[in-house]
């Protein structure tokens, strides 16, 4: 065989080996996140008078902050390709009819182990469970 092949060859299985070995990391921080549904349930986006639940990971303090439909939270994050880490999170306290919602988001970003994202939708998950849906809302541009 002509070296030149040869060369072709090995330079393909190579590329090929890693392009296998290449899972996307999804991006969590360029968006705001609004929740689509917990557990496979779309969340109402009527309920609770004060806005839908969302949050967002601010990547140079390693922390999500956001609004789970009645309080506001905060806590660590840490990523590793698609395995994330949520929490332990911090909330204020305040009573709401509706807080049944907040309190299964609170849930989910606790049994999270990892993400997949899709473009605009965000997917939390504990292996193959789907716990979170969430859709993409731009950050608005820095001046």
């Amino acid at each position: 065989m002509p070296s030149s092949f040869l060369h072709a060859l090995v330079a393909f299985v190579v590329t090929s080996v890693v392009l296998i070995g290449c899972v996307p990391i999804p991006i969590l921080t360029d968006s705001s996140w609004e929740v689509k549904s917990i557990g496979g349930i779309d969340v109402d986006r009527s309920k609770g008078k004060g806005g839908l639940p969302m949050f967002r990971f601010i990547p140079d303090s390693g922390r999500v902050m956001g609004y789970g439909g009645c309080n506001q939270f905060a806590g660590p994050f840490t990523q590793d390709e698609k395995k994330v880490t949520i929490g332990p999170l911090i909330s204020t306290r305040m009573v709401c009819p509706s807080i049944d919602i907040e309190n299964q988001l609170y849930k989910a970003f606790e049994m999270t182990t990892s993400v997949d994202r899709d473009g605009e939708l965000l997917v939390f998950k504990n292996g193959d469970s789907v716990l979170l849906e969430c859709i993409s809302s731009p950050l608005p541009l820095k001046k």
